[in-house]
């Protein structure tokens, strides 16, 4: 148990002091710079005023859906686009196949997201048109005649993530 915390605690000061992203480094001189306290009491004392803030107004649930739905997500359409530029196949269905239901259940899982923060459920005449609108959409999105998921991908979400990952990694978009 020791070794195992010594190692992230390693792992920690690395990504303190050793970091690569230039906004990622300026974000931590300037809180260190604001804080007047070290880069690693710093993020401490910030990530607990962030728990205290998210248990204080009930934000837990959008914490949760962000951690728990929204990073995997993202990982998994970088893994489809990664894999849809690898031309591997793994298995009988193929890539396409796999890239595609990989894809509506990240839609999905959008679709969830967005109804649980915004409160969705209720029974009134407007929520039953966007419940029947929903389903349509999510038959396009996977009905193998329109392979919907996969056109909205190469269309609309692989850009979008391309953008960020740039963003993110601090190169230059077009």
């Amino acid at each position: 148990m020791g070794s195992l915390l010594a190692q992230l605690n390693d792992e920690y000061m690395r990504f303190l002091y050793n970091q690569e992203n230039p906004q990622v480094r300026a974000a931590l001189e300037k809180l260190e710079e604001i804080s007047g306290m070290k880069r690693e009491k710093a993020v401490m004392v910030f990530i607990a005023a962030l728990v205290a803030v998210v248990t204080l107004f009930s934000l837990g649930r959008t914490l949760h859906l962000t951690l728990g739905i929204v990073h995997p997500l993202m990982n998994s359409l970088r893994a489809v686009r990664s894999l849809r530029r690898s031309k591997v196949n793994i298995g009988s269905k193929g890539t396409e196949d796999v890239c595609k239901w990989v894809v509506y259940w990240c839609i999905f899982g959008i679709f969830a997201t967005v109804e649980v923060i915004n409160g969705m459920g209720s029974d009134s005449a407007f929520l039953q048109f966007y419940w029947i609108l929903k389903t349509i959409l999510l038959v396009i999105l996977h009905h193998p005649v329109t392979n919907g998921a996969l056109h909205l991908f190469e269309c609309a979400i692989d850009p979008i993530i391309a953008r960020y990952d740039a963003i993110v990694s601090g190169k230059k978009t077009n």
